[in-house]
């Protein structure tokens, strides 16, 4: 099944975006939301310091268990929309499931999962395309807000921001080098 392209409105939903997903303990389904930067640093902050993989993301499988069951149940508690608990709730509830929804969480946020890289790839895409071009002069150079404060974008809007200011980083290098008349090939792998 080939993965559906990102669009401008996907980044400028950030934590708009609302997910269903299915909680088989219950028989029912909660409505959960991406976390905000600030968000996930809360919630680094009770790990500790984080490993990381050779990817550059998070490698949850080397954290703290104990840590690491207060971490997802944090997420669970910021990230469930509907219905809407606090921290204590959460973990008054059937065992594993809040394990479950903060893993959901964190993977919707683009923190962890399967997906993560190819994720990251597939922003890093969207912000060499046409409309990405354009959402990124929208945002670096007239000043439009994805989020009210830099601790409210998501871990997609902040990638898409990095990713758009490295791809003009090497175009406006790829133009000087041009302007001196020096031709440069590029090979790049997959």
């Amino acid at each position: 099944m080939e993965t559906p392209k990102l669009t401008k409105q996907a980044i400028l939903e950030g934590t708009r975006l609302r997910v269903a997903i299915k909680v088989k303990e219950y028989g029912a389904e909660v409505v959960i939301r991406p976390l905000t930067d600030g968000e996930l640093t809360r919630i680094f902050s009770v790990v500790g310091a984080i490993p990381l993989k050779a990817d550059g993301m998070p490698d949850v499988d080397g954290m703290d268990v104990s840590k690491n069951f207060e971490a997802l149940r944090m997420a669970a508690s910021m990230g469930m929309e509907e219905p809407k608990l606090t921290l204590e709730e959460v973990g008054s509830m059937k065992f594993g499931v809040p394990e479950y929804i903060g893993m959901k969480v964190l993977e919707l946020s683009g923190v962890s999962g399967e997906e993560a890289p190819q994720k990251k790839k597939k922003i890093e895409e969207f912000a060499k395309s046409p409309e990405g071009f354009e959402l990124a002069a929208l945002c670096l150079d007239c000043g439009y807000k994805l989020a009210e404060h830099p601790r409210d974008l998501t871990r997609d809007q902040i990638l898409f921001l990095t990713a758009s200011v490295a791809y003009r980083m090497q175009q406006v290098e790829a133009a000087k080098l041009a302007d001196d008349g020096i031709t440069r090939i590029v090979v790049e792998e997959d």
